[in-house]
């Protein structure tokens, strides 16, 4: 068996990386309901029964390999980043760098997933299996405490936290999915700066009317036509 068989386990996660590769480039020509198991198998050069030997779910198993794909690759980002921080408001913005290489980093996933949860809300958890919306949870949390301990601290106004860490969440995905759509040409990682100083200016307190300039990009600056 492959479990015994370290050789074999390699192959075997090597052919599931693949496969999972076509299915999330099949998802995105096609959509998660006009995507087949057949045309994913095709994709990957691999036969039906293969496919089925490796994910026994079929296109719902391959959707939560994509799903859990992204959600660990958040985690690893995320991990240690609070550490080292020299503040709440240093937690944050390494939270948006997170994101924005997750991303940047898979942009086919995250424009699959966007579109097959639209219409359930900003919270992208509830689009998760209940395991992987928990894993998903356990991250937002690192930016809700921030926005909380901040708040306590005096370094953000006193608001609503939950409404807050909310609208973070919102910026994030609207701001770094205009650039998986194809809306400008800013990549996440250039983004992130921008989202994290709107952010900021909304929260700090004391921040005066000349400081707040827009800083959406531009139709020069979105590299369209």
């Amino acid at each position: 068996m492959a479990g015994n068989n370290p050789r074999r386990q390699r192959e075997n996660d090597r052919h599931r990386d693949e496969i999972i590769e076509a299915a999330v480039q099949t998802f995105y020509q096609q959509g998660y309901g006009g995507a087949s198991v057949q045309e994913i198998a095709r994709a990957a050069q691999f036969g039906v029964g293969t496919l089925y030997r490796l994910f026994p779910d079929g296109k719902d198993g391959l959707f939560r390999a994509m799903q859990e794909r992204v959600v660990t690759a958040f985690e690893n980002e995320l991990a240690g980043v609070i550490e080292g921080a020299v503040d709440e408001a240093e937690v944050i913005r390494r939270y948006i760098q997170a994101a924005a290489r997750v991303y940047e980093r898979h942009p086919r996933e995250m424009a699959v997933y966007m579109k097959h949860i639209a219409g359930v809300g900003l919270d992208l958890s509830k689009g998760l299996p209940e395991d992987l919306a928990r894993r998903f949870e356990a991250l937002v949390r690192v930016a809700s405490r921030a926005v909380r301990a901040g708040m306590n601290k005096g370094i953000f106004r006193p608001m609503n936290p939950a409404a807050v860490t909310l609208s973070l969440r919102a910026m994030i995905n609207v701001w770094f999915l205009g650039y998986v759509e194809g809306a400008w040409a800013i990549p996440p990682t250039q983004a992130a700066a921008m989202v994290a100083d709107l952010f900021f200016r909304g929260v700090t307190p004391g921040m005066n009317e000349t400081d707040r300039r827009t800083m959406l990009p531009s139709a020069d600056d979105s590299g369209r036509e």
